[in-house]
This record gives structure tokens, sequence and C-alpha cells, in this order.
């Protein structure tokens, strides 16, 4: 490693980088995943129907054109990362996502103003996507960058705990206004409201992020090592598609069984499921945190292959689980209330370790000077064409295909390839970064 090519921060400056890597990340997941939650009371205002299964189908395409919008914002923010640097980066992505996620919060609905409202909202939607496209990717590949050697993998679990954390608070904060309104002002008013918090994800995102100090050197941004971005993703096509099939795995899991079966459960008149979930997401950040530490100690393939794995032969009982349910007037009976927590908590433990060690592993895979743009474009281009168009598939398998346990089975289909991608990577635990 050249030393000029980063200027690794140390003790507090080190402790105050991955803070900000972290609550940047629990900052802008929380505004990107709320419309996963609110999509089923999105869907009537902005995609009228008499089918209610066409308006939330047509709710939940909206939340996958966010992730269709990735690629772009990747390949923009990706290159900013890697000419002017990830401070940069971090930056810009932060302040389109605050306020573009206000600007939800804010929109008129189809009663008001007709079809300019679904247009609306799938062009907020679209800045939404193009936002987060650099900035998971750009986080992981900061955090690794900073980190020292032999603790890579801790430290930038740390980062990816701020995703998991950013998802829960979400998830936390339907479950408190659909606690204090009631469902019917959720429904007409009350989803609004964590939309409108994107301001302050805004402006906090900004101070903590202006701070941080810069990983990609002065000469590594501008020098003639930098590949255009077409260039990049040519030369290090294996690495795109490797990276693809590694996180596709768990972020359909995520998408499925942390968000589309809370839908389901509420269809089926089930209560107290936001609760659950905020219980089941909760259980993920330990395990983030510790697959991280493991992938230090073990090696991060060993620990990839072994989690998702577990996800593969757990899939189809955790998601019968979550989603057998009996309702009797009230709400659901104590037996499919606590089978729906269960078969989160399966899925749970796997998946947070897999998230712990996902990141760092991809970061290895390549060279600083295209990092964030083959890191940024891989991720995105999974979480656009297959995870983030889980929910919407899963909906059509359940309602419309009548195949209850075909989002099961998506599930295991994909973290097959995963495992496959993952076999045919070499070990780089051990190895300095790039």
């Amino acid at each position: 490693m050249k030393a000029s090519a980063i200027a690794q921060p140390r003790s507090r400056a080190l402790g105050q980088a991955i803070t900000a890597s972290t609550v940047g990340n629990i900052l802008e997941w929380f505004d990107f995943a709320v419309y996963g939650y609110m999509a089923p009371y999105i869907g009537p205002l902005f995609f009228p129907s008499h089918d209610p299964v066409a308006s939330t189908i047509a709710a939940f395409a909206v939340f996958a054109i966010g992730y269709l919008a990735r690629p772009l914002g990747a390949l923009v923010l990706g290159r900013v990362g890697d000419r002017v640097g990830r401070r940069t980066m971090l930056v810009i992505s932060i302040t389109i996502l605050g306020a573009s996620s206000c600007a939800i919060g804010l929109l008129p609905t189809h009663e008001s103003i007709g079809n300019f409202a679904p247009v609306l909202l799938v062009l907020m939607r679209l800045a939404q996507g193009f936002s987060v496209g650099g900035e998971y990717t750009g986080s992981m590949a900061y955090a690794s960058e900073v980190s020292p050697h032999g603790h890579r993998g801790l430290l930038s679990s740390l980062a990816t705990t701020g995703t998991m954390m950013g998802i829960l608070l979400s998830s936390m904060a339907v479950w408190l206004v659909r606690s204090v309104v009631g469902p019917e002002a959720l429904a007409a008013w009350g989803w609004r409201i964590p939309f409108l918090m994107g301001l302050v994800v805004m402006v906090f995102g900004i101070l903590i992020r202006t701070r941080i100090p810069e990983t990609l050197h002065e000469d590594g941004a501008h020098g003639e090592r930098t590949m255009h971005a077409f260039t990049a993703l040519r030369a290090h096509w294996r690495e795109v598609v490797q990276a693809i099939g590694i996180v596709t795995g768990a972020n359909v899991v995520l998408y499925l069984m942390f968000v589309f079966v809370i839908h389901i459960a509420v269809e089926a008149g089930a209560s107290h499921v936001e609760e659950m979930n905020t219980i089941g997401l909760a259980v993920t950040i330990p395990a983030t945190v510790l697959g991280g530490w493991l992938s230090d100690r073990l090696g991060r393939k060993r620990v990839s292959l072994i989690t998702n794995l577990a996800m593969a032969v757990l899939a189809v009982p955790a998601f019968s689980l979550s989603v057998w349910f009996a309702p009797w007037p009230g709400g659901p009976s104590p037996g499919p209330t606590v089978a729906f927590l269960v078969g989160q908590l399966l899925m749970a433990v796997p998946m947070g370790l897999v998230f712990g060690v996902q990141g760092v592993m991809i970061s290895e895979m390549l060279p600083r000077d295209v990092r964030c743009t083959v890191f940024s474009v891989s991720y995105s281009l999974a979480m656009g064409l297959f995870a983030g168009t889980a929910p919407m598939v899963a909906e059509w398998m359940m309602m419309r295909a009548n195949w209850h346990l075909g989002p099961a089975f998506y599930m295991v289909g994909w973290l097959a390839v995963a495992l496959w991608c993952i076999s045919r990577r070499r070990e780089t635990a051990y190895s300095p970064l790039d």
C-alpha cells in the first residue's frame, strides 16, 4: 500500500470517521426504507383502483423504481468518489436523499392533481434511488480504507449496522405513527410524517460528513490511474458479476422477510406485526458486528459460505412461519403472532452475519482507484434488477399466481447464486488492502 494513497486516521480520528459513516448510513437508509413500509398506504392514494392488489403492486413497482435509478447514481457518484473524494460523494448523496424524501411527504395525491401525482412520486423515488446509488458502497469503501489491517471486518461491520439501524428505525417510526394517530389517520395523512423527517436527515447528515477525513489522496483523486467508469467496469467485469451474485441473495431475504411480509401480515388482519418486525431487525444489528468480527478471524469466504447456506436451508420454514395467520376478532391468536417473530428471527441472525462481511469482502476484491465506481454499479444493479423488485415479484406470486411459498423459493434461488459466486473468490481477509 502506498503511503501517499491514503491518509489513515488514527485513534480519535478513526472513531470519528467510523461514527460518521455509521450515522450517515442510519439517516440515509431510514429515508429510503420508509417507502417500503408505507407502500400499502401510498398505493390507494397515488394509484387508485377498484382492485386493491393492483394498487399495492403499483406502489411496490415504484419501490422497485427507486432501485432501478441506482446504477445511474452509482456511475455518477461512484465516479465522484474515485476522482474527487469519498467525503464529497457521501455529502452529495445524503443531500439529494434528504430533499427528495421531504418532497414525497409534501406531494399532493391523485385526488388533488390527478395523474401528475404518481408522476411526481416516481420522480422523487428516482431521486432517492440515484442518491443511494453511491451511499452504502461509498461508506463501505470508506470504512474499509480507514480501518487498520486485521480489523477491517469488524470496523466495516459497524458502518454496515447503520444500514440495518436505519431500516429498523423506519419500521419503528411506522409503528409509532400508527400507534399515535391510528390506522385510519395513518392511511389518510400520517404516512407523510416519516418522509418529512428527510429535512432533518439532510441537515444532520451534511454536518457530520463535512467533518470526516478524506481517504483518497489528492494525487490519487486526479491522477492518471483513475479509469473512465465504463473502462473500469469492462476491465473488472468478472468482479461485477460476482459482486452482483454475492449481494443479491441476502438483500432479497431482507426485502421479503422484513418488508414484504409486513404487508401480508396486515392484509391478513394481524396486529403487532410492526413491533415483531422491529424486534427481528434489532437482532440483525449485533449479528452484523459479530459477522464482521468473525470474518477477521475465520476469513471472509468461510463466514459467507456458512451463513448463506444457513439462510438457504431456513428460507422455506422461516417464510412459512412468517405468513401463518389465523385472525380472530380483536387480533391474531398468540400462536401465529409468535410464529411470525420466530420466522423472522430464524433469518435475522444469519442475514446479519452475512451483512457484517459482505461490504468488506467486496471492497477487498477491487483496487482503490476504481473501488467506488465498480462496487457502486455492481451493488446498484443487484438491488435494482433483483432485490428491489423482490416485493413486487412476491406480491404477484402470492396474490396472482396463488403460489404461497413462491417468495421462499425465490430466496433460495438467489442464495444458491450467492453461494456459487462466493465459492469462486479467493480469501482476502489476511491480505493488505490496495
